[in-house]
């Protein structure tokens, strides 16, 4: 390679080094292209534009790249994994099993190959056995044993296999690093959240942005099925969990002024409506479903006038027993035992309701009575945003957004209530729960 591309390609790289540094990354990514095209990009810049592609929800794109990348090396480990993972978000499993078998063909006792495996039926025997053993063994990587045991989880769960599920989410949540914000941290950050929406006045309403609708209910609860139908219709798009602006919040959300408020709203609802135009062209509606936005929905409401906001609903033991079997990011610090679970829950219904209290329009969304009748209570939620609503958008060849969550497959079927009453079969396994968290039930 010349050695003034190559230098330029050094600068460029550090350049997006920076850019991510500081959460930038679509301008990571743009300078990424920049670097890319310029010479012939190797196979690390390669990959690396993939990742940026993912990062950013440009996933066809990725699909592309990564398609390069594993049509020369489809079993090199890192390879397989992110393009098994495209295809999954994208809906095609056979496909994504393909990938992971032709790459476990070569490494066989590969972690993280082995922990995308678990997330299809019928797998080999020896396969099945490996990764138990992997999981359970103290020398292997601490990271790959967490990997393992929440996939191992997840495998079981479907296997209905409730011992086994549950020993392998245990040890999973106590193999965390980080352990992340507490409950208390959490309830916190929401307070000042809230002073800030009382202290605030809304931007004015940008007339060519789409209606952003935002699903703040908790993890686990029914919104990833809830996304792809109000994504359904030609006209919306599914932001899945983008999550864009809660860098900038959770930053400034700790300020004891108005200031950073003051001099940097404006600049941000601009930046982000960019980045959501970016992702969802000219639609009518865009669809985020990131939980953490229930912390600061009504700031979200004064940046994004045109928003809505629903809290979806599901029996709040379904939702407690789900996402303890999750490996979550550390974000997400109260996912970790039961306890803490179901304090967060609590704090999440009571954040709703207050922000209800302050002004804040919030459509609650009933995920079993959406499941038993999806079409009065699809139909129903359309008329409310104010869209008009078709039974097609229910069928599941309409509901083809990418989903990069932990309901990647389920979501690709039909509507059922077969995902309920989760918890009936785990009981025995929780133990009691507190009062104050079952009379929700009721709420």
């Amino acid at each position: 390679m010349d050695a003034s591309i190559e230098s330029t390609k050094r600068a460029l790289a550090m350049q997006a080094k920076e850019r991510m540094a500081v959460g930038d990354s679509i301008g990571a990514l743009e300078l990424k292209m920049k670097s890319i095209s310029i010479g012939r990009p190797s196979p690390g810049e390669l990959y690396e534009l993939g990742r940026l592609q993912v990062l950013t929800m440009r996933y066809d794109d990725a699909r592309k790249t990564f398609g390069i990348l594993h049509g020369a090396a489809p079993t090199v480990p890192e390879i397989a994994i992110e393009t098994g993972r495209l295809a999954k978000i994208g809906g095609d499993m056979d496909s994504a099993r393909a990938i992971f078998d032709q790459a476990l063909a070569k490494h066989p006792q590969h972690p993280p190959l082995l922990a995308e495996s678990l997330s299809f039926d019928d797998l080999p025997a020896d396969r099945l056995s490996t990764a138990e053993a992997l999981a359970a063994d103290s020398s292997v990587a601490f990271e790959h044993r967490h990997l393992l045991a929440f996939a191992l989880a997840g495998f079981f769960d479907k296997a209905k296999d409730v011992q086994k599920a549950w020993h392998f989410a245990t040890l999973g949540n106590s193999l965390y690093k980080d352990n992340g914000p507490s409950v208390p941290q959490v309830a916190s950050e929401i307070e000042s959240a809230l002073r800030l929406f009382e202290a605030t006045a809304p931007l004015p309403i940008d007339e060519d942005a789409p209606q952003t609708v935002y699903l703040i209910g908790p993890p686990r609860s029914g919104g990833t099925l809830l996304q792809t139908v109000l994504a359904a219709p030609d006209h919306h798009a599914s932001l899945g969990e983008r999550g864009a602006l809660l860098p900038w919040l959770m930053d400034g959300i700790h300020s004891s002024s108005t200031q950073f408020w003051e001099t940097g709203a404006a600049a941000i609802q601009q930046a982000d409506m960019k980045g959501i135009k970016g992702l969802a062209g000219d639609s009518k509606m865009v669809i985020d479903k990131t939980p953490h936005h229930a912390h600061f929905a009504g700031v979200l409401s004064k940046i994004h006038p045109q928003s809505a906001f629903i809290d979806q609903r599901r029996d709040i033991r379904d939702t407690l027993v789900s996402i303890y079997l999750q490996a979550f990011k550390p974000i997400f610090g109260y996912s970790r035992n039961v306890q803490s679970i179901a304090d967060y829950l609590l704090l999440q219904r009571q954040t709703v309701e207050r922000w209800k209290e302050a002004g804040l329009p919030v459509i609650i969304h009933d995920h079993e009575a959406f499941v038993r009748t999806p079409n009065d209570i699809g139909k129903g939620l359309f008329t409310e945003l104010g869209h008009e609503w078709n039974d097609a958008y229910l069928a599941k060849d309409r509901r083809v957004a990418d989903v990069r969550n932990f309901s990647t497959s389920s979501v690709r079927t039909n509507i059922s209530a077969e995902y309920t009453n989760k918890w009936s079969h785990y009981q025995d396994v929780v133990g009691d729960l507190p009062d104050e968290l079952l009379r929700l039930l009721t709420a």
